[in-house]
């Protein structure tokens, strides 16, 4: 748990500057996606992981999915 306000009230702060409007987010939790916030979905994430769910190996390949060019190939 974040200490001073919870991730969806980060992301809506985040969201609502020029500065944040626009930056890529992962959403990393052990909180199901059914039990999220329901403004998230309003929100722009790139992608929501559960971490129980979620090996390093595989967050790391979805943070370098989500860094790579769009048209770029990878092995």
């Amino acid at each position: 748990m974040m200490p001073i306000m919870t991730g969806d009230e980060m992301l809506v702060k985040m969201r609502s500057s020029e500065w944040g409007s626009h930056i890529r987010v992962i959403i990393l939790t052990n909180i199901s996606r059914d039990e999220a916030p329901s403004k998230l979905r309003l929100l722009n994430v790139d992608r929501y992981i559960v971490k129980a769910h979620t090996t390093p190996s595989q967050l790391a390949n979805t943070v370098s999915e989500l860094l790579s060019p769009p048209n770029k190939v990878r092995p």
